[in-house]
């Protein structure tokens, strides 16, 4: 038997997968993933480390073994994104549909990444 620990969100699948493991988690994933008759974007891998990026938020699991804590943090580079769209609104007073949506999925994706 063999497993992983894996937070699963709709799509979108987080796994615990330290450098210690070499990418052992994730290849077990994608074995279980495989074997339901799905495959996984190897494109959107990421390779073992103490940081992980899962639903816009950037968890920094090194301090887990130190201190059996968790910390959370916005993904790299998302308060730059959602300035330079912020600043576009304003800049033109407009704000289209397609920017409202993507500002509410800016906003609430890290939310309930929390909860």
């Amino acid at each position: 038997m063999t497993g992983c620990a894996a937070a699963n969100f709709f799509d979108d699948s987080g796994v615990v997968d330290l450098v210690a493991g070499h990418g052992f988690a994730q290849a077990i994933l994608r074995d279980i993933y495989s074997m339901a008759g799905a495959a996984l974007d190897p494109g959107k891998s990421q390779a073992p480390a103490g940081c992980r990026v899962f639903l816009g938020l950037s968890a920094n699991l090194a301090l887990a073994s130190l201190a059996g804590l968790l910390e959370f943090d916005l993904k790299p580079g998302f308060r730059e994104s959602v300035q330079v769209e912020t600043d576009s609104v304003f800049e033109t007073g407009i704000l289209t549909s397609g920017q409202q949506q993507n500002a509410e999925a800016n906003l609430v994706g890290p939310l309930q990444g929390l909860w």
